[in-house]
């Protein structure tokens, strides 16, 4: 990100809709997350070769096993791809009949499924869709239970399988004799499967020096005798025949590094990471310090590191062997004066995900100045509790924000399984995208504490955290400044896609209301508006931004309303309209006014209370910390903390000036309920007070809601006092209710038969 503020249209592109499905078990806000802003982000590096920066430099010596570097590119073959694309290659061969070949390859797919899915069930998130199988239990093949192989399967597969299968039944040591078993085979009869029990014969030694052994073994096979490397084993054991001699030199490291380019799946990559973590924390100072010299080794030593600190959980402040070794790595990089290098801000990020603060601060400084490394530093700043100085690094990390990484972003408030246009767990980068979605939902967390509304709403929105930016909408935000920002970024609704099966479709912020569905960002963050907008009758902007499905029950409403205004009808006319406009506020109230988060839960179609956002804030503004409960009544409960620490960036006294000027401040939850009360209580008190129609507008509004006070319903007590002289009041006052007949019919208007009706006064049915 250039710039401060990116197109706005196509920051909202990327924007994808999410299923509320959890209730309020689910933290849907980023900012109720009061104590995490100076948590370490989430998946901070994972080390791949593609980030490693430097071309490593391989010694004349050492001529490098792949030429290229370009395949590491493509989506790599799993083991279970390779096992079995070589067994059918192998079984072609015997020219058996296409049937026969076809069904032993997808037995033997089956039996090597099954094993591999106890081992690596990541490999099979490789597998192209219509490759995926489901694991059958070991018990259920009868090649396993009963090692009734057909006869012209060759014996090394057989074998190999068997030891899998013993491994799993009884461990190492019956294992390592059918692969020893395997090996004794002639020569020509285990060109396939050698080097893979060799290997796994070292996976399961019990010594180092039987491991090496079986290390040089993996090698031999393959140099000396020809047999296949199929998952480029041969490299893996140089590099962990290379870990356990005396001598090792970072030139290796990196010759490693580019032969791992060349398969990054296999082995070879594990014993590369190993290698790399051997070397930081080398007994011999001038290994250690060669490679701390060394460009290229010196950043894939980090980038290992600072993956290992990225999985480690950073709220463990132990002082255990992997701390130990960031820090002697840090000391090793302090000796080289390396200075205005990337990896030393990736060091300091590595540090503060293991909470060492100062020596964070320290190499953060000494690093090339990234959009990172000063998102970490106003981390820092915030810690100190200097949030002026923490504004300033973090607006400077949103100028250098890449343009780019805005489309990897994956909501940090959301489960990455919500997404309603991901029908499967992705394969890699969500992580990634939850990292950068924190931090510029970090970034409008800092901007809403300088009470920059519109800069924050913007930061939330990139950021996918839409029930933040519902938040801002709702509450902060006046209506013409709500305008002002519609009209600077050119939001406007586009057209849906079609819905083929409605049923199976699951809508989440119009959350289910009846025939509305919301799949496209811009018009979910629209609706919001609207809403906000009609809430506060500006009905000719609001009605652009709704669905299309609302319009003509919003178009009937607003024109019962401006009627019911309007002093050219009557009264009895203007009485009508009100009250049929407060049907649609009681039965379309949600569709129509509902706020999104507190007090009405729009996002969850009311069916939960939502989190109270406007106390939360203000418990925070005061420095207290806590969480909303409910208890089994489905009453909200506000359970205080003792804050560990100080709350890092407080709100605005201007947020919260702004919070109890909105007309939502103290509302109830479905508040519209409310307020179509009082407009039906309204509409009866414009009739006479002997009519029996009024009678029935007062009593319609008291089933809408409930104000029992000591005992006594004031709307009741309304009814049979202003209308003692109706007969419905009469009957009313002798039940102490409403009548139940009456109940059942106003609790069953029909919103959509209105729109067939005509207008109040207006006989032919036309305004």
């Amino acid at each position: 990100m250039k710039k401060l503020f990116l197109p706005f249209v196509s920051a909202l592109a990327v924007l994808s809709s999410v299923v509320i499905a959890c209730g309020p078990n689910l933290t849907s806000a980023f900012l109720s997350l009061a104590g995490s802003l100076l948590d370490g982000p989430e998946a901070w590096k994972r080390f791949g070769l593609a980030d490693v920066r430097h071309v490593p430099a391989s010694p004349k010596s050492l001529e490098p096993v792949v030429k290229s570097t370009n395949q590491w590119e493509k989506r790599l073959p799993s083991t279970l791809e390779v096992d079995v694309a070589e067994f059918e290659r192998v079984m072609k061969e015997k020219n058996l009949p296409d049937q026969s070949l076809q069904e032993l390859v997808a037995n033997y797919q089956q039996i090597r499924h099954s094993q591999l899915s106890q081992w690596e069930d990541a490999e099979m998130l490789s597998l192209p869709k219509d490759n995926k199988m489901t694991a059958l239990a070991a018990a259920d093949l009868p090649w396993i239970k009963n090692q009734d192989w057909p006869e012209n399967i060759p014996a090394e597969f057989k074998l190999y399988v068997k030891g899998v299968a013993r491994f799993h039944d009884e461990g190492a040591k019956g294992a390592r004799e059918v692969w020893m078993e395997l090996l004794r085979l002639p020569q020509e009869q285990r060109l396939y499967r050698s080097a893979w029990a060799a290997w796994m014969l070292y996976k399961t030694a019990a010594s180092d020096e039987d491991a090496q052994h079986w290390l040089e073994e993996v090698c031999r096979l393959i140099e000396k005798e020809k047999c296949t490397d199929s998952l480029r084993m041969q490299p893996a054991a140089l590099a962990l025949l290379e870990l356990k001699a005396s001598t090792r030199s970072p030139a290796s490291l990196a010759l490693h590094f580019h032969n791992a380019k060349a398969n990054p799946r296999s082995a070879y990559f594990a014993a590369l990471l190993e290698a790399a973590r051997s070397i930081a924390g080398s007994p011999n100072a001038v290994i250690r310090a060669e490679a701390a010299k060394d460009a290229a080794t010196r950043e894939i030593i980090t980038a290992v590191l600072a993956q290992d600190a990225d999985i480690k959980d950073s709220s463990d402040q132990t002082n255990d062997p992997f701390k130990k070794r960031l820090t002697d790595w840090c000391a090793e990089l302090e000796s080289a004066k390396v200075k205005d290098d990337a990896v030393m801000s990736d060091v300091g990020i590595a540090l503060y995900r293991v909470a060492e603060y100062e020596l964070a601060r320290k190499f953060l400084a000494l690093g090339a100045k990234t959009w990172e490394a000063l998102w970490i530093q106003g981390k820092l700043e915030l810690q100190r509790g200097k949030p002026e100085l923490a504004a300033a690094k973090y607006s400077e990390a949103l100028r250098l924000f890449p343009k780019e990484e805005s489309s990897t972003i994956t909501s940090v408030t959301e489960s990455i399984y919500d997404y309603s246009d991901i029908v499967e767990p992705p394969e890699s980068g969500w992580l990634h995208g939850v990292r950068n979605s924190r931090f510029l939902a970090e970034c409008g967390t800092v901007r809403l504490s300088r009470s920059d509304f519109a800069g924050a709403l913007k930061l939330f929105l990139e950021a996918k955290c839409p029930h933040d930016a519902a938040y801002i909408v709702d509450h902060l935000m006046r209506a013409d400044e709500i305008l002002d920002f519609v009209k600077k970024y050119q939001l406007k609704t586009v057209p849906e896609k079609p819905v083929e099966n409605q049923e199976a479709q699951t809508n989440w912020w119009a959350g289910g209301f009846r025939e509305t569905v919301i799949y496209k960002p811009m018009n979910s963050f629209l609706y919001v508006v609207a809403r906000r907008l009609a809430r506060e009758a500006y009905f000719t902007r609001a009605r652009e931004f709704y669905p299309p499905e609302l319009v003509p029950f919003f178009d009937r409403y607003v024109s019962l309303y401006r009627r019911a205004q309007s002093r050219a009808v009557s009264r009895e006319v203007r009485a009508r309209c009100l009250m049929e406009a407060a049907r649609y506020h009681r039965w379309y109230g949600m569709e129509l006014f509902g706020a999104e988060g507190d007090p009405d839960a729009a996002c969850w179609n009311g069916s939960f209370p939502a989190e109270d956002m406007q106390l939360m804030r203000c418990y925070n503004y005061k420095g207290k910390v806590g969480s909303w409960n409910w208890s089994e009544s489905g009453e909200k409960i506000w359970k205080e903390e003792v804050p560990t620490t100080p709350i890092s960036l407080r709100p605005a006294a201007f947020e919260i000036m702004r919070l109890k000027q909105n007309m939502l401040w103290g509302r109830p939850r479905f508040h519209y309920r409310e307020v179509a009360a009082k407009m039906a209580r309204e509409a009866s008190h414009m009739l006479p007070r002997d009519s029996e129609e009024a009678a029935m507008m007062l009593a319609e509004a008291g089933c809408w809601v409930r104000t029992v006070e000591n005992g006594i319903d004031p709307m009741f007590e309304e009814l049979i006092s202003r209308f003692a002289k109706t007969k419905f009041a009469k009957d009313a006052d002798e039940r102490r209710w409403y009548p139940d007949e009456f109940r059942s019919r106003v609790l069953d208007w029909n919103p959509e038969e209105s729109l067939t009706q005509p207008m109040p006064g207006d006989t032919s049915g036309k305004e």
